[in-house]
């Protein structure tokens, strides 16, 4: 939905790219928000983006593809889940590490 993100890392890849930045992982954490489709995208800027979006979304909750989000409609609206990880390091060698 914004043309500045460019791909989308699994944990373990981002987890391997921190590490192989010379970082040290001290933390994470993960959570699932629930979330709907126009709630979303009110914080893009673009909002020539969204119905495109919202049409392939739409197909594919329609379709029974989840598309690693839980897609689907609910309650007359577009809804999905948005997984979070965050992850604490530290510069190797420093105290703790």
């Amino acid at each position: 939905r914004d043309p500045s993100h460019v791909a989308m890392l699994s944990g373990t890849a981002l987890l391997d790219l921190i590490e192989a930045a010379g970082l040290l992982i001290t933390a994470t954490e993960t959570w699932t928000s629930e979330r709907e489709f126009g709630e979303w995208m009110d914080v893009v800027s673009a909002p020539e983006r969204n119905a495109p979006l919202r049409c392939v979304m739409e197909a594919l909750a329609d379709a029974g593809v989840r598309a690693g989000l839980r897609l689907r409609r609910a309650a007359g609206s577009l809804a999905f889940e948005q997984r979070w990880l965050l992850v604490s390091a530290e510069k190797r060698g420093r105290a703790g590490g």
